[in-house]
């Protein structure tokens, strides 16, 4: 996860990593769970999810969990305005912490199928996808299914409000245009599980086995 003055990196056992150019520096958080996802609040703290229902916002040089009241495994988080906080998950699981303090709220989400990855332009729009090729849309803190496609498994997701490109299993390359999709396969390219660029048409990705694509759309000769 990209911050200010660096990228974060999460992992087993509570690690929590600060990389700057080079450097790369041991953040202590105190906590013993797998981490999955690290986010940086409008107030400068960090929040993480991770397996097992894992939540915990960054208060001066410690952690504090949160209550969740699950126990299925968080793959991912984004922060919002006022501390706020979404973390997606197993089976379909969607929760929302209001403040970073207090206990999350579940949302409904219409599916059961594990979520994988969330992206959006802002608080209000977010897409998430997942496990089965399931793409559901928030807007205004209600969740609607656009798509799914049981042959098909989605790890990661670019959404900005206009254009959503999804990347998944055995090349697969999901873009949509908020009304129509278009699949497609990267040849040799397995599992992509990431993806992120500043513009559509300027587009990295990374996978298994090192895998790591770049996108760049061909330029208007017109």
């Amino acid at each position: 996860t990209a911050v200010d003055g660096g990228t974060l990196v999460v992992g087993e056992d509570g690690t929590l990593l600060q990389v700057v150019g080079t450097t790369v520096t041991a953040v202590e958080t105190g906590l013993t769970g797998d981490l999955r996802a690290v986010c940086e609040g409008s107030d400068g703290a960090l929040r993480v999810c991770g397996a097992g229902g894992l939540v915990a916002v960054q208060e001066g040089e410690a952690f504090t969990l949160i209550q969740t009241g699950t126990v299925q495994d968080l793959n991912d988080c984004i922060c919002g305005p006022d501390g706020a906080l979404l973390a997606v998950g197993a089976l379909g699981t969607a929760l929302f912490l209001q403040g970073g303090e207090g206990a999350t709220t579940p949302e409904a989400v219409p599916t059961a199928s594990t979520l994988r990855r969330l992206d959006g332009p802002s608080f209000d729009d977010l897409v998430a996808v997942g496990d089965n090729g399931v793409v559901v849309r928030r807007i205004g803190g209600a969740w609607e299914k656009v798509r799914d496609e049981s042959a098909s498994f989605l790890y990661g997701v670019r959404w900005d409000g206009e254009t959503a490109v999804a990347v998944g299993w055995s090349g697969t390359v999901a873009l949509w245009d908020g009304v129509t999709w278009t699949m497609e396969q990267v040849p040799g390219a397995g599992v992509i599980e990431q993806v992120w660029g500043e513009t559509p048409g300027d587009l990295l990705a990374v996978g298994k086995k090192g895998l790591f694509l770049q996108y760049l759309a061909p330029e208007d000769e017109s």
